[in-house]
């Protein structure tokens, strides 16, 4: 990990060092485990060096992605954006996560709506920094409250085959 809260491969620039995709890819694919779990860096267009992106990670490794969207101003954007270039690189989006990392988010619910509408994906779940949002829409709505699951049942419903595959 590097010290500093910058781009990764402005970091890893100046710590004299360059990611090599194939080699991660072959290091995460040699981990014996039912199910590995690979955190991304910056965002979905993020560099991690000379004609490489964050993206590259999964298409290398051949796995669907899930989407963490910070629940905030600009989240609309940012989040369709993201599902759109996830989808136009070929990669499975298996789902989303809203990230509510600003309790006093204005319009929190109204976003979450917006965003369960137009991500082709279904919302796996909330992380909630306060207070849920307590509309009588977000009370209702089985899509606005996906239902709390233990990270262990989480992680064997990924781990299912995808029945397109």
């Amino acid at each position: 990990a590097f010290q500093a809260p910058i781009a990764p491969h402005i970091a890893a620039a100046n710590s004299g060092i360059s990611f090599d995709i194939a080699s991660i890819c072959r290091q995460i694919t040699a981990i014996s485990a039912d199910i590995r779990i690979v955190e991304g860096v910056g965002g979905w267009m993020v560099p991690l060096g000379p004609g490489h992106t964050l993206a590259d990670l999964p298409a290398g490794l051949k796995c669907p992605v899930i989407l963490v969207v910070g629940m905030r101003l600009g989240c609309l954007n940012h989040a369709l954006l993201s599902a759109r270039a996830i989808a136009a690189d070929g990669i499975e989006l298996a789902g989303w996560i809203a990230n509510f990392i600003e309790p006093d988010f204005a319009e929190a619910e109204a976003n979450l709506a917006t965003l369960v509408e137009r991500i082709d994906a279904p919302l796996l779940g909330n992380c909630i920094a306060g207070p849920a949002p307590q509309t009588e829409q977000a009370r209702n709505s089985s899509k606005m409250n996906p239902p709390s699951l233990e990270f262990s049942d989480t992680l064997a419903a990924l781990s299912q085959p995808n029945p397109e595959s």
